[in-house]
């Protein structure tokens, strides 16, 4: 993609982007370890406050409902106007499982052990939420800085759930290096991450090696609370730069499925 020619909702999130990453750098500074993962965690809520609608809350704490509570959240994004919030800290909320769009599991570095954490997280939010029927689901996404092994590895990692799919992450990203995204072999599409009935899925879909993929990960999530509950300004130029980010990001060299119940990974030409 010709930089001079990217919309410039892409423009302002690269530049955005570029910042964050050299906040990131800055904290390596940090040797003491609970205060290096806090300062990530908000990181990320800084970038996504910067691009949701202020309809949008973004912030760390716990989940609460159907007389549950549920283990620390790392970033929770919720219905600031209409959700029953209880005040921990300034970044710091109990909220109710109904106003509760999605959340996100930040990781330094994701291996074997922070993908376990992340889906007894996502466990422990399930069971604070009512059945929504046929209505969409809050989104699951795992963010972490760095992985302890390339995709193909985390696949094998998400095989041993494979029974349990309804707690896997919709979107897995590795900063700087790639996204495994939702994948129906039935469709031959990607799953909607906030379809009711997401978990009828076989594989993820590796995409990685671009310099957009950050951005891609913050349209798609934007797109996905649009759908949740209104169409708001602006839609139209965040979808323009969705599909603009989307040809970018496939065009990578790290493109594969990788099936998460079965013993094989299919490649995808590109």
């Amino acid at each position: 993609m010709d930089k001079k020619d990217l919309p410039i909702v892409v423009k302002a999130l690269q530049a955005s982007i570029e910042t964050f990453s050299k906040r990131y750098d800055k904290s390596l500074l940090v040797s003491h370890r609970p205060t290096r993962g806090e300062v990530r965690e908000d990181f990320c809520i800084d970038l996504f406050e910067e691009y949701f609608p202020k309809k949008y809350g973004v912030t760390s704490g716990h989940i609460f409902g159907n007389g549950k509570l549920s283990n620390q959240v790392d970033i929770i994004v919720f219905d600031a106007l209409l959700s029953l919030q209880i005040p921990l800290s300034k970044r710091h909320l109990m909220v109710e499982s109904d106003g509760v769009y999605g959340t996100v599991s930040v990781k330094t570095k994701l291996d074997k052990k922070a993908l376990k954490d992340s889906i007894q997280n996502f466990k422990s939010i399930k069971k604070t939420m009512r059945d929504r029927g046929d209505n969409a689901n809050p989104f699951k996404v795992i963010f972490s800085y760095n992985g302890s092994s390339d995709a193909w590895t985390i696949i094998n990692y998400l095989k041993e759930y494979s029974e349990e799919k309804s707690y896997l992450s919709d979107i897995i990203y590795i900063h700087n290096k790639f996204l495994l995204l939702k994948f129906d072999d039935t469709t031959n599409k990607f799953i909607n991450i906030i379809d009711a009935h997401n978990d009828k899925f076989d594989s993820y879909f590796c995409v990685g090696g671009s310099e957009y993929s950050l951005a891609y990960l913050i349209t798609q999530l934007l797109l996905s609370l649009n759908e949740l509950q209104f169409l708001s300004l602006g839609n139209r130029e965040y979808y323009s730069a969705h599909d603009k980010l989307f040809e970018e990001v496939t065009m990578g060299e790290c493109n594969f499925r990788g099936y998460i119940n079965l013993s094989d990974v299919e490649e995808i030409s590109q």
